[in-house]
């Protein structure tokens, strides 16, 4: 899963395709240290906040590129196009 994960991270060109290749690279290394020990606890508190980390990351980068494009996030603007 692990070496699956690293090259999707290679090969694609697209940055969505990237971050999930590294979020399965993260989660198959988490799922390798849990089936190797009985359980660490620490590895999945940090496993956890690695993975809120990233998807906040990715949520902001989202929300810089809707605004920029559409110069607001406020969605009264698409209430606008629905009433159209």
């Amino acid at each position: 899963m692990v070496l699956l994960a690293f090259l999707m991270m290679i090969t694609r060109q697209k940055a969505i395709s990237q971050v999930v290749g590294f979020l399965s690279m993260e989660n198959g290394l988490f799922l390798a240290a849990t089936s190797a020990t009985y359980g660490m606890p620490m590895v999945v508190e940090l496993g956890i906040a690695l993975d809120v980390l990233v998807g906040m990351i990715i949520l902001g980068v989202f929300f810089f590129q809707i605004r920029d494009q559409f110069d607001s996030l406020d969605i009264r603007h698409m209430e606008k196009l629905k009433d159209n």
